[in-house]
C-alpha cells in the first residue's frame, strides 16, 4: 500500500491539496471528503496505485465544519508546522 502525506490549506472557502512525496498531486475541493477523493484519483491515474493510505497535514489555522469533523477522524491528521 501507498502512503501520500497530504498538505491541506484553505482559499476563500475552497480547500486545496499537495502531495509531499508527489508534488504533482494537487487538487482542489469543497469538503475534505472531495478532497480525499480527488488525491485518491490523482494517484490511481499518476501513478498506478489503486490502494492509498492518505495522511492529511491540515494548517493549524484551517476552519473545518463540523460536519467535517468524521473525515479528519477517518483519516489519519497531523497539523501541518512550518512546512
Amino acid at each position: 500500500m501507498y502512503t501520500l502525506h497530504v498538505k491541506v490549506e484553505q482559499n476563500d472557502g475552497w480547500f486545496i491539496a499537495q502531495g509531499l512525496e508527489e508534488p504533482g498531486v494537487i487538487t482542489q475541493g469543497r469538503t475534505l471528503d472531495e478532497i480525499v477523493a480527488n488525491v485518491r484519483e490523482v494517484v490511481e491515474l499518476m501513478l498506478g496505485e489503486k490502494r492509498v493510505d492518505i495522511e492529511l497535514l491540515l494548517s493549524p489555522t484551517l476552519k473545518v465544519p463540523s460536519k467535517q469533523k468524521r473525515v479528519v477522524a477517518r483519516v489519519r491528521r497531523r497539523v501541518a508546522s512550518a512546512r
